[in-house]
């Protein structure tokens, strides 16, 4: 059954939530809220305006809204459709526009932004979380559960134990690829991505009972491995990454003004001349004539070499800016391997963790294959350095190493 919300901007639905048997609605302008078996009606002076980008329920009759850029917090009455109580709070500057909310155990409110977290708390101050995610990523949603915070990225879905983070990817193919919309249903997260819908299993983090243990993290492979730094220049060397060629890029321009232009002049240059003379002589009763002739013909070679200097260009050459903007760029790439080198080291790490207390030997065999996978991409970003460096530091050599 369709249900008209208005005119324009304020008759197209952007977020969807239900307060028991009442529907809240919100659209690019505004909210809109409707009881069981009732009509909707927009929610004019109630709510704020502007595109709504979020809805969360807290408790059975309050939600909250993002809507254009402030947070409000919405109580209902027990038919939900009309308002109660609103509160209203602005977002603080920087940080981008927000994109999502979510809420902790706790009672606080966390908005997602372009470029990182707000939390605001019971008391109404607003606290800026920082957060690192992966180079170039762009964030969409956010999902917080009772002992970890998820959220969907256009580079891969990351999770924390806090909103604070440090952030990780999920396991593949989940922490690879484009997430848009992620949701709960009891132990797992349904997801949608490029490709469909995924859906994963949760798995609880490590207790401290656990992490205590005496669990073999110098075990034999972790001993002879090279650190993830190690690795990691391994990487931008066999890649020509090296902060040495950056430097040389953004230098060179200006040393190029010391260097002079040559050019090379040559020139040619040639006559010829030729005479001819007659005489006549009278001697002894007779008549002589003479006839002389003369050729001549000369060449006249020339060569020259000019030097320029273009002195002004060593206080600002005009390709500084193509540099620079190259430089930029080399950068974006350097921190994409390093991330990437990042990821795969630890995850392959986690899996070796895992493969060592596994019991299931199909689920061993999983976990051994991934951690082969992820050597693999090592293998591959070094150039074959990672595995030159296990063979060199196994005295038993490659063929009979316990872990990958």
């Amino acid at each position: 059954r369709p249900h008209a919300l208005g005119p324009g901007a304020s008759g197209r639905a952007t977020r969807l939530a239900w307060l028991g048997d009442a529907l809240v609605v919100g659209t690019e302008d505004g909210l809109a809220a409707r009881a069981a078996g009732g009509v909707l009606a927009r929610l004019n002076g109630a709510a704020p305006g502007g595109l709504v980008r979020a809805l969360v329920v807290s408790g059975e009759h309050t939600l909250f809204a993002i809507a254009g850029t402030e947070i409000a917090r919405l109580a209902f009455d027990a038919r939900g459709a009309v308002v109660t109580a609103s509160t209203r709070e602005a977002l603080p500057a920087g940080d981008g526009a927000p994109l999502d909310l979510a809420l902790l155990a706790n009672g606080d409110v966390l908005a997602l932004r372009e470029r990182g977290l707000a939390r605001l708390d019971a008391a109404g101050r607003w606290e800026s979380v920082p957060i690192a995610l992966p180079p170039g990523a762009t964030p969409a949603r956010i999902l917080a559960l009772a002992s970890s915070v998820w959220i969907a990225t256009d580079a891969g879905l990351l999770r924390a134990d806090n909103a604070a983070g440090p952030y990780e990817r999920a396991a593949a193919p989940a922490g690879r690829i484009a997430i848009a919309a992620l949701a709960v249903n009891g132990s797992g997260l349904t997801l949608a991505g490029p490709r469909g819908v995924l859906h994963g299993a949760l798995r609880a983090p490590l207790r401290a009972s656990l992490a205590a243990a005496a669990l073999p993290v110098q075990d034999d492979f972790t001993a002879r491995e090279p650190a993830v730094l190690a690795v990691q220049r391994a990487a931008l060397h066999y890649l020509a990454l090296e902060p040495a060629r950056m430097q040389s890029l953004r230098a060179r321009p200006r040393q190029s003004a010391l260097a002079p232009s040559l050019e090379v002049l040559g020139g040619y240059g040639g006559d010829r001349s030729d005479d001819r003379d007659w005489d006549e002589a009278f001697t002894s009763g007779l008549d002589r004539t003479f006839f002389d002739r003369n050729r001549a013909r000369r060449r006249n070679f020339d060569t020259g070499v000019v030097l320029r200097w273009q002195l002004g260009a060593a206080i600002y050459h005009p390709e500084e800016i193509d540099a620079s903007r190259e430089t930029r760029e080399w950068i974006e790439l350097r921190d994409e391997v390093l991330d990437e080198i990042a990821q795969l080291y630890f995850e392959r790490r986690r899996a070796l963790l895992d493969f060592a207390h596994e019991s299931d030997p199909y689920a061993a065999a999983r976990l051994r294959l991934r951690a082969d996978e992820l050597a693999a991409g090592l293998d591959a970003w070094t150039g074959g350095w990672w595995s030159a460096q296990l063979t060199a530091s196994s005295p038993r050599g490659p063929t009979q190493e316990s872990t990958p």
